[in-house]
């Protein structure tokens, strides 16, 4: 039985070869000067999935680029984002590899990919000296060691509050998640940001002293309340939280 990512080259791969897609392709041409060099899409990817990087396969990949970014119609931007996938197939087949060591279900890991590499061609700012295939590439497999380590945390944040739901001790939960790797910066904002909605101002707080392990007394002096004040507050912000994650496990 193939997995998604297998299943996903080969739906790529055979759409390349229809009538329709190769219609499509020519209606491009007339709209997009680089692609007129090719008799067909296959001849494209031919030249843009092999051999060593060079200034024509950049340009003709910002181009792909820009055609998904700004394109004349669905179908356009549809073609160019299939180009693109199969252009750069070799490199994110081996991001996919590598990353089979964080995200251990293959369906899971397919769909990581996908929506990193989708949210990586929209958001690429292409200049002259932007290196297309390297940045679209590196910036899926960042942008996918991002989430993992966000869902992985907040899987932790979950278990904690369940814990302390359940009658543990908190100083005992709080070592389990204290004892494991801290997120980034960004990963803990990034937690902050949807733990407001729930907690309010209090979010920071939580993700204080619950995320990154401070003492009541550290997180007050920084964010500079009492420390009464503090452990009323986070013991509300606890209380909100943990009913909000009970309802969604």
């Amino acid at each position: 039985m193939s997995t998604a990512w297998e299943s996903l080259h080969k739906s790529l791969d055979t759409s390349i070869r229809t009538r329709a897609f190769h219609l499509r392709f020519l209606t491009a041409q007339r709209q997009h000067e680089p692609l007129r060099a090719f008799a067909t899409a296959r001849a494209l990817i031919a030249l843009l999935s092999k051999g060593a990087p060079s200034d024509e396969k950049n340009r003709l990949l910002a181009a792909l680029v820009v055609m998904v970014q700004f394109p004349a119609n669905a179908e356009q931007q549809d073609l160019a984002s299939t180009l693109l996938w199969l252009a750069l197939w070799s490199g994110l087949d081996a991001q996919y590899r590598h990353l089979q060591r964080y995200v251990h279900e293959p369906d899971e890991l397919a769909s990581l990919i996908g929506a990193a590499f989708t949210y990586a061609v929209r958001e690429l700012q292409v200049t002259s000296d932007t290196l297309v295939a390297v940045t679209l590439v590196m910036n899926t497999r960042r942008r996918v060691v991002q989430k993992e380590k966000t869902q992985r945390k907040r899987a932790q944040i979950i278990d904690y509050l369940q814990d302390l739901a359940h009658g543990e001790d908190e100083d005992e939960a709080l070592a389990r998640i204290a004892g494991t790797p801290g997120p980034e910066e960004d990963d803990a904002q990034a937690l902050a940001a949807r733990l407001r909605a729930v907690c309010g101002e209090d979010a920071a707080l939580l993700i204080s002293i619950a995320v990154l392990g401070e003492r009541q007394h550290e997180a007050a002096l920084r964010l500079g309340i009492s420390h009464a004040g503090a452990h009323l507050r986070y013991k509300r912000a606890l209380e909100a939280a943990r009913k909000y994650f009970s309802k969604k496990s």
